[in-house]
């Protein structure tokens, strides 16, 4: 063990023993960000389609009171949503609940799969097993996206354990 010295307050140098170096990890957050960003864009998808349906539901009478009470801002607001049949409860309900459960919820777990698999493992994914397979339309992927991580930590693991002393 290296010893460091200093001198003391009387002129003595004082022995301490080295610090131990700091370990440093890595870790592949560019993934976990655009997940974390499509989720935020997937939410307000999903909040705006419950939104509109949701006036919708009480689009009479909200006509109405707009009407009864002068706020003509609110009718004139509200006076689009029947003339668009693309907007009607009918096809935004599914567009609702699919964007809230899956878009939404999965890409919020994806994220959180991949920021807590690594900082479990203490390394990044690297480059031969490519969280970014799984981020986007049309991956070829069909294992799910901790998939890649954990097969090279096993494989991580299956190479220590065979490199070490045998125990027979």
């Amino acid at each position: 063990m290296s010893v460091l010295t200093e001198p003391s307050a009387r002129g003595r140098a004082q022995q301490h023993p080295a610090a131990p170096a700091m370990e440093r990890f890595s870790y592949d957050d560019k993934v976990v960000r655009a997940f974390t960003l499509m989720t935020l864009v997937w939410a307000l998808v999903a909040f705006l389609a419950g939104l509109i349906i949701g006036f919708e539901l009480v689009l009479p009478s909200a006509i109405t009171f707009a009407e009864n009470h002068g706020l003509l801002w609110l009718k004139n607001a509200l006076a689009w949503i029947p003339l668009i049949p693309q907007a009607s409860f009918g096809r935004l309900r599914p567009l609702h609940t699919n964007a809230a459960i899956f878009a939404f919820a999965g890409n919020a777990i994806f994220a959180g799969v991949y920021y807590s698999t690594q900082r479990l493992k203490k390394r990044g994914c690297g480059p031969t097993s490519s969280p970014g397979r799984t981020s986007g339309a049309g991956s070829s992927s069909s294992l799910p996206p901790h998939a890649h991580c954990l097969s090279e930590l096993r494989r991580a693991r299956s190479t220590q354990n065979s490199n070490g002393p045998s125990t027979s």
